[in-house]
């Protein structure tokens, strides 16, 4: 005879269940035999649905259905079926069953049988999706990892404009055989162990390099202006896929002499009374290069004014931005044939000519400091001697790139209301890091300046998920760290467990 107290975590033993006596078995072979064909199949997200069958269902008075090993005692019925509720997704379950005679006598386990629940919720959905074109036939994309606490990730799904046209198992793909000069848009969603989907990411667009080179220029003129300069203008050039990026200037004889960004070009530093023949071809956007245009031919001013123009003088250069310094200076006058132009000069190489007192260098480097001097040229081309020189340095670009991602995140419950979280610091070589985002689920609780956090005001016993991300000075969040899970101290526990009811004795 027996009887069972259930005994609490502080140590709190309860009343004594009930009596119940037994007598143990004289043989094993007065058991009834055990049942056979044991079934579980998968209904939904929380049940599962057994069946099996008996070889003498006649002497068999009841059904006692086990779940788990080492097996435990979950339900007692009369048919043989039975339907296991209220189970967790992604899970798999272990069951067994036993047939128990009119005696009371309970027959040995059937052979187990087992089902897995799938997983009910989908896998979160990929960020930051980038398309990078490669060729005129190739787009690079990549993203972001998501994650799935249940089931892991199986694979992402990439779909172009809509439609699938891949997967694959990493957070990269290639996108082959497209179209040159071509937009495409991209979305990319995760599929988890159990094959749910999420939804897709938010859009990446990106266009396949150009194949075709623009128009050739038509309409080129030259016309001398002084005994030292050509001016050259011509009709533009299209290009369809990527558009006109600029223009290349060619002289016979001197090959390649300069480039425009738009339809005209001053040709300086000549020789007086010469004759000059040049063609003009186009760049597109991806680089490519058109035919050179028809010649168009001009010969300089003879030689009038032989007394060039003083020095420009008070040359200031000042920086605007991380790629443009701007430089004014006082002017120049020349009694004879006048100031037609000023010649700017970057670290002794020309770049440029203009007729005003100022001018902007452009496409410069961040952060780099560059020497001007300037020339002032009069109307028959004579050059003065130069400036005095003046520098600047451009400004520094931008941070566009965010943080990395923070790595080695703990966390530990420290009372019934607070959880203790802490990581190893991310790394932004630009604009450093200048503070963490710390999420609860998906949810954005707080920041912190330093690798740790204190989330209070939580409630007792509940588990909480984590995880962080580093913003950088710019203001960029970099991708979030992996998950860490922690789960409060249970509330204080003064009331001893109810007694023990249905007390049984299985014998195996």
């Amino acid at each position: 005879a027996y009887r069972v107290s259930a005994v609490n975590g502080a140590g709190i033993e309860g009343g004594r269940s009930s009596r119940e006596a037994v007598r143990t078995l004289e043989e094993a072979e007065d058991r009834p035999p055990p049942p056979t064909d044991l079934v579980a199949q998968v209904v939904s997200s929380t049940r599962i649905d057994l069946t099996w069958s008996h070889p003498d269902p006649g002497n068999v008075n009841k059904y006692w259905v086990y779940r788990g090993s080492p097996p435990q005692f979950i339900a007692e019925t009369d048919d043989p079926e039975y339907q296991d509720t209220g189970l967790t997704p992604a899970v798999t379950y272990e069951y067994r069953v036993t047939a128990v005679d009119g005696n009371g006598v309970e027959s040995v386990f059937s052979d187990p049988a087992s089902a897995r629940i799938p997983d009910a919720t989908p896998p979160t959905i990929p960020q930051n999706l980038e398309a990078a074109p490669v060729s005129t036939s190739r787009i690079d994309l990549s993203w972001s990892a998501s994650s799935d606490p249940e089931s892991g990730i199986a694979e992402y799904r990439v779909y172009r404009g809509g439609d699938l046209v891949g997967t694959s198992g990493n957070s990269s793909f290639r996108d082959t055989g497209l179209t040159p000069g071509t937009p495409y848009e991209y979305r990319v969603s995760a599929v988890n162990g159990d094959g749910l989907e999420s939804a897709r990411s938010a859009p990446a667009s990106a266009q396949t390099l150009d194949a075709t080179p623009p128009t050739i220029p038509q309409g080129l003129v030259a016309e001398a202006v002084s005994t030292q300069q050509v001016n050259l203008v011509w009709n533009p050039s299209s290009d369809p896929e990527s558009g006109i990026a600029g223009y290349l200037v060619y002289r016979d004889g001197a090959g390649l002499v300069g480039s425009a960004e738009d339809t005209a070009f001053q040709d300086q530093g000549l020789e007086p009374g010469t004759v000059y023949t040049y063609r003009v071809s186009a760049v597109n956007g991806d680089g490519l290069e058109s035919d050179r245009s028809a010649p168009a031919s001009a010969r300089t001013l003879d030689d009038v004014d032989p007394t060039p123009p003083p020095a420009p003088d008070d040359l200031g250069a000042q920086a605007v931005s991380p790629s443009q310094i701007n430089l004014s200076w006082t002017a120049v006058q020349d009694p004879e044939s006048g100031v037609s132009t000023y010649r700017i000069f970057r670290d002794e190489e020309v770049v440029g000519s203009t007729s005003s007192t100022s001018f902007s260098d452009t496409e410069l480097q961040p952060i780099t400091t560059y020497s001007y001097q300037i020339s002032a040229v009069n109307g028959d081309g004579f050059e003065s001697e130069k400036s005095n020189e003046a520098s600047a340095t451009t400004l520094a670009a931008p941070d566009s790139t965010p943080p990395t991602t923070p790595t080695g995140l703990t966390a530990q419950a420290a009372s019934q209301t607070q959880i203790n979280l802490a990581w190893t610091a991310a790394d932004d070589p630009e604009s450093g890091v200048a503070s963490y985002n710390v999420y609860r689920g998906n949810q954005l609780i707080g920041s912190a300046a330093g690798t740790s956090f204190f989330d209070t005001g939580l409630e007792p016993g509940s588990t909480y998920m984590y995880a962080v991300a580093a913003v950088n000075g710019e203001g960029l969040e970099g991708p979030r760290s992996e998950t860490a899970t922690a789960t409060t101290f249970p509330p204080s526990d003064q009331i001893p467990p109810s007694a023990p009811t249905g007390l049984r004795v299985v014998d195996q």
